[in-house]
């Protein structure tokens, strides 16, 4: 701080005009810390993909899913992202497996007397042995029926989820309702 300013503001009146800038002034003088660069925030990239398969990770409750991304142009060939990929000479179709995040709260199917007893899946959905009326209500894979297309979304780091006692990690998400398989009687 050089003398002049520090003789104003020792000496000077607080309220007048000279003490408030020499005030200022000084405090310009103080270096400032210096900002610190962050990295950008990491973005998850989405696609349309359809679903080519699906194998079960809790039957009737929870799959992993194959898919293809849908090319942004019919008139191109297929995408150039797939859940296949080619290990040790042999395609494995859920090497880049997707999961549904609608499916993950599904709870376990519970055995009541050798039948499955009502239990709520994918967005409320009642499944299992239901009285009104008297029938069978099973979950089924998103890809039950022509090839559905979804919002694949692909995260910068893996999503890591317990199921069954196993933990999952997985790069690709999405989240669909499941459709149902209803016996009557």
């Amino acid at each position: 701080m050089n003398r002049e300013r520090r003789e104003t503001l020792l000496s000077g009146n607080p309220f007048s005009r000279e003490h408030r800038t020499a005030l200022v002034e000084s405090f310009s003088d103080i270096p400032q810390p210096r900002s610190e660069e962050r990295p950008a925030p990491s973005v998850p990239v989405q696609f349309l993909a359809t679903l080519t398969g699906s194998t079960a990770i809790l039957t009737n409750r929870v799959w992993k899913y194959s898919w293809t991304e849908l090319p942004p142009d019919p008139n191109l060939s297929a995408g150039t992202r797939t859940s296949t990929q080619t290990v040790s000479g042999s395609a494995d179709a859920y090497f880049n497996f997707a999961l549904n995040g609608a499916e993950l709260n599904n709870p376990a199917q519970v055995l009541s007397g050798g039948a499955v007893t009502e239990a709520r899946a994918t967005f409320g959905i009642k499944t299992g042995v239901v009285a009104d009326p008297p029938s069978t209500v099973t979950l089924l894979p998103l890809n039950q029926g022509p090839n559905p297309v979804v919002i694949m979304t692909v995260f910068p780091d893996p999503v890591v989820v317990t199921i069954g006692g196993s933990n999952y990690s997985c790069y690709h998400w999405m989240s669909a309702a499941n459709q149902v398989d209803v016996a009557c009687g």
